[in-house]
């Protein structure tokens, strides 16, 4: 895949993963590719490029006023809906984001 380059670094391996190894990894990223999670956050907080996927959650209810921040939708009429479990049973908020846009979107950054 696409992702499988040695520049390219997951933090979901290591579950949980401490706070303080977050942060060095976030510190050292270029761009970090997030959901609307505490991992954006600290992103903003350390001044790093991002790009963010909003599934549920909603970009202007948790704005960071981050302004190197590339915000992601999939735009459906039942965003946001603020839930940890789609009630309509389709998650299609965070399957509908396909990856060439998240691609495009870090290009752009």
């Amino acid at each position: 895949s696409a992702a499988d380059h040695p520049l390219v670094q997951s933090m979901g391996h290591i579950d949980p993963l401490p706070i303080s190894l977050s942060r060095g990894v976030i510190r050292s990223a270029a761009l970090v590719i997030t959901t609307d999670s505490g991992v954006r956050h600290m992103a903003a907080a350390l001044g790093r490029k991002s790009v963010v996927l909003y599934g549920p959650t909603s970009q202007i209810l948790s704005k960071t006023y981050h302004g190197q921040e590339t915000p992601i939708s999939a735009h459906l009429p039942c965003q946001p809906c603020v839930k940890s479990v789609c009630p309509l049973k389709h998650n299609r908020c965070m399957s509908d984001i396909k990856p060439e846009r998240v691609l495009h979107a870090a290009l752009q950054q």
